[in-house]
């Protein structure tokens, strides 16, 4: 026997033999759909991969169905679920959890489990979730959910969704809609001692429809005592239909409204005033209209100021289609990208003109907008914009370049466009109002990009970015929902080249960050290096993590006159931050690698009005280096809540306060400089003090100049306690449940005049020098 012979024959047996030794996937296909097996001596990096290649090679439509079982790992499963698929898992784990992204729909069928412990079983990013049957479980040491859906939806029909332990939730969803038909849906508090739970949950917007299975939350908490817990919650959704089983508390924070629709099939002619309708929670409604001419059936009715509108939800995505997809409005010709139909509005020499999206478009190359002026709207019904490859379709732009103007939204939500990528504007201006959402947010970079923005959904990492020297005229209306920011602003790091990035009127929106486990900002608005917000007058600016509205690095507000700013979290984060603020203006941080020199300047013009409300602060300002400077330079209105509910910390300064309220813990908290506290405002604090004037060196310590006028300054146990410097007190009135002002403490305040004023110490010395 040859050399080659021999060696060509041992290769084979050696090879032969590693194949009995590694673990395999069993793969079976039929027609079009696949089935894989998996084992537990499987890794779930293998599982992963295995079922990422697998979804890779179906086709939209086609289904992917997951067998066996994997228990003794406790390990994250991602997977890219092309929009148009169908991942079935029928396998058990007992440590698994998925993150699910792309469009597409995960489903839990028959015999089906995932059981996940601290930590939430599904969350799915982009994406739709459907228990069919089996089950899906979470037991919690805090805040972990069985099913959590960022965009997208949750459909029930079968099986059981289930949550317990400390602060679980069964499902949430932060924008999309919940439709529960059959199965039972329960969370469970029992033996703990729990913070608010709660079964269904809607974050931010969307429907909840229950027509069938139960809704259950449970509580016999450990100690007595317990937040409630929750069947239905609307954090911040507009309206939820329930018909069903539901046993718990109903809650919609003021935000929405929750009612019992006695049946789908009210004839279409009904219109009435709360007739049918059961009254949950969430205000007064009238003027209930039901509609029937479409596909779906649809309700209106009024709450206070609001019309709401509801259509019982499509339970499932529809497939992309590219048949006629899209009218020129001018010509009524048909086509089936926006591509052809841009190519042909320019042969017949239209440089303005409308494109109607009538079906969902799968568009096989990039969008550019040239100097055109075109309008990209939804009609007959809702539909999307996607790219042929998943997201977020690497290489592909929809993008306004030419110097052009695109507008998106036709100022309705009849017809909703859902634009499944990010739009860009490098040259020319947008135009955004209500009918459309981004589910890849907006960015704008250059001088030549300029906009507005009355309503529409924008969704992302950052839900609308500015850099560069882009603009926005105004942002009246609209809900912003990032992960890390809802708003993004930069505008150079080198302040010898600004070049002008600014929004120049927040007057309204919404403005959420809706990450709460980011390691980056988790901020609604974050401002920086020398971009610019010209006023705020309107909107709600909510973070789950971190602060409303952030200023650093020569970030700055001309005023603040209206607006709602809340930051709810109390406590440090990873990575540690104890400075979270409803409005945190920054000059920057020692350690940070940059010069600081460049950035000398950042701050507020004016606050004279807005509700500025923080659990820990609600305005923190601070400058963290030397030759900084971070500054308010007037507050003439406003509320301030807060632990402490202002806070002027080193090289940090409010030149002016002559109106607000301002009350926490502690009113103020200064080691920074305040030039005069005088005309009506009132300063109080519930815990400890109205203001801590502090001294920490001869370097840091607070100064006031003056305090005078009608000032009111009450505290618990000062009005004032005075460690650092008050020149002149001249005017105001000064209550303390001790004394109405301490300069007596570790170190002796100084207070250098007192011509005028009115002091009460409750049961001390009135003022102790």
């Amino acid at each position: 026997m040859n050399s080659n012979l021999k060696k060509s024959i041992t290769l084979l047996i050696t090879l032969s033999m590693m194949l009995t030794l590694i673990p395999f996937l069993s793969i079976q296909t039929a027609n079009a759909d696949t089935t894989i097996s998996i084992t537990n001596s499987l890794s779930a990096t293998n599982i992963q991969d295995t079922i990422q290649n697998a979804i890779t090679n179906t086709s939209p439509g086609n289904t992917l169905t997951i067998t066996g079982n994997k228990n003794n790992e406790n390990a994250i499963i991602t997977l890219n679920i092309h929009t148009g698929i169908t991942v079935v898992w029928k396998a058990t784990s007992n440590d698994l959890s998925f993150n699910i992204d792309g469009g597409g729909i995960f489903e839990v069928a028959e015999d089906g489990k995932i059981a996940a412990t601290d930590k939430n079983a599904i969350e799915a990013e982009n994406g739709n979730v459907l228990v069919s049957g089996g089950e899906v479980s979470v037991i919690a040491n805090r805040y972990s959910i069985a099913i959590f859906v960022k965009n997208g939806t949750v459909t029930v029909s079968g099986g059981k969704v289930s949550a317990v332990g400390n602060a679980p939730s069964a499902i949430e969803v932060n924008t999309g809609n919940i439709t529960i038909s059959a199965g039972e849906i329960s969370v469970d508090t029992t033996g703990y001692y729990s913070y608010s739970s709660y079964a269904v949950s809607i974050n931010t917007s969307g429907t909840i429809v229950v027509t069938g299975g139960s809704v259950s939350a449970i509580s016999n908490p450990l100690f007595g005592e317990l937040n409630e817990n929750y069947a239905i919650y609307l954090s911040a959704g507009i309206v939820a239909y329930l018909q069903g089983v539901c046993n718990g508390k109903f809650d919609s924070s003021g935000k929405g409204i929750i009612v019992e629709v006695a049946s789908l099939s009210i004839p279409s002619s009904y219109a009435g005033t709360n007739s049918g309708l059961t009254h949950k929670d969430g205000g007064d409604i009238n003027n209930v209209k039901w509609d029937f001419s479409g596909v779906n059936p649809a309700i209106s009715f009024n709450r206070m100021q609001y019309i709401a509108e509801w259509k019982v939800p499509v339970t499932e995505p529809q497939n992309p289609s590219t048949v006629n997809s899209v009218r020129l409005a001018e010509t009524g010709a048909l086509f089936d990208t926006l591509n052809e139909a841009m190519a042909a509005a320019k042969n017949l020499h239209y440089n303005t003109f409308t494109l109607e999206v009538i079906g969902n478009v799968a568009e096989t190359s990039s969008v550019i907008i040239g100097s055109e002026n075109i309008a990209i709207v939804g009609a007959e019904g809702a539909h999307t914009f996607a790219f042929t490859s998943p997201p977020p379709a690497v290489g592909f732009k929809f993008s306004v370049e030419g110097g052009g103007s695109l507008t998106l939204g036709d100022g309705t939500e009849d017809n909703v466009l859902t634009i499944s990528h990010t739009v860009n504007v490098i040259n020319g201006k947008i135009t955004v109002k209500d009918g459309v959402i981004l589910n890849g947010g907006l960015f704008m970079s250059g001088q030549a990009a300029t906009g507005s923005i009355s309503g529409g959904k924008f969704r992302g990492y950052i839900a609308l970015e500015l850099d560069r020297g882009a603009t926005i005229s105004e942002i009246s209306g609209g809900v912003f929902t990032g992960e890390i920011d809802a708003v993004h602003l930069s505008d150079t790091d080198n302040k010898a080249n600004i070049m002008g990035t600014k929004i120049e009127l927040i007057s309204g929106g919404h403005f959420y960050q809706r990450d709460n486990q980011t390691k980056l900002h988790g901020h609604a608005v974050f401002v920086q290096n020398y971009a610019e917000i010209g006023t705020i007058s309107g909107g709600e600016f909510d973070p789950v993590l971190n602060c409303a509205l952030v200023l650093i690095r020569g970030g700055k507000v001309g005023e603040i006159s209206g607006g709602t700013f809340e930051a709810n979290r109390v406590g440090s984060p990873s990575p540690p931050d104890t400075r979270n603020a409803a409005i945190r203006v920054d000059n920057g941080w020692a350690d940070e690698a940059y010069d600081h020199t460049a950035f000398d300047q950042t701050g507020i013009g004016t606050i004279s009005g807005g509700s500025i409300k923080g659990a820990f602060f609600g305005l923190v300002i601070l400058a963290d280096f030397a030759g900084g400077h971070s500054y308010v330079n007037s507050i003439t209105g406003g509320t301030f809540e807060g632990t402490v509910a202002v806070q002027v910390d080193r090289n940090s300064a409010i030149d002016e306060i002559t109106g607000g309220t301002i009350t926490g813990s502690q009113g103020m908290l200064n080691t920074g400089t305040i030039g005069k506290i005088s005309g009506n405002v009132q300063i109080s604090g519930s815990g400890t003090y109205g203001i801590y004037n502090f001294y920490s060196n001869t370097q840091i310590y607070g100064q006031i100049d003056e305090i005078s006028g009608n000032a009111s300054i009450t505290g618990r146990d000062y009005a004032i306690m005075n460690s650092g410097t008050i020149t002149l007190i001249s005017g105001g009135t000064f209550i303390g449940g001790s004394s109405a002002i301490n300069c007596d403490g570790s170190f002796q305040g100084k207070l250098y005049t007192i011509s005028n004023g009115v002091f009460w110490g409750r049961t001390s010395t009135t003022i102790r020098l």
